[in-house]
């Protein structure tokens, strides 16, 4: 009895078995409905793996990581402008960059003003208090 189940069930999936079902008087379970509903539990099965790649949510430790090589690349930089080799100096500023954007686009929690942004903000703060002096040692004719 087992193997004539195992052969009914091998014509059922078979191709040419509808036309020996058609022949016998028609199918019995309504096997189109099952198929049907087999496919409609596996297709969005399927769509969840075959999600991108890119839609992952990175772990704390590579934030943590990206974080200490910028931390790590500016300190060289502080040592290249130290010993005025500019080429090693604009090697870490633009591996700077590099680790900054690739920081920002896996951890925008962790979005923080870039490093040509902070330099800038304190060079515009120094022009501005250079520029108050200038103006009070004008102002009081000590230039």
């Amino acid at each position: 009895m087992r193997s004539k189940t195992i052969l009914t069930t091998a014509f059922a999936l078979c191709p040419q078995s509808r036309r020996r079902r058609s022949m016998r008087g028609g199918e019995r379970h309504g096997g189109g409905a099952v198929r049907i509903a087999i496919l409609a539990l596996v297709a969005p099965l399927a769509l969840a793996l075959a999600a991108p790649v890119d839609a992952r949510v990175p772990h704390r430790r590579e934030c943590h990581k990206l974080t200490q090589q910028i931390a790590r690349y500016e300190r060289d930089l502080g040592w290249a402008l130290e010993r005025d080799n500019e080429l090693w100096a604009q090697a870490n500023v633009r591996q700077i960059a590099h680790l900054e954007d690739r920081r920002d686009r896996l951890c925008p929690h962790l979005r923080q003003p870039g490093f040509a942004e902070r330099v800038g903000g304190a060079v515009v703060s120094a022009l501005l208090l250079a520029g108050k002096v200038a103006k009070t040692a004008f102002t009081l004719g000590l230039l």
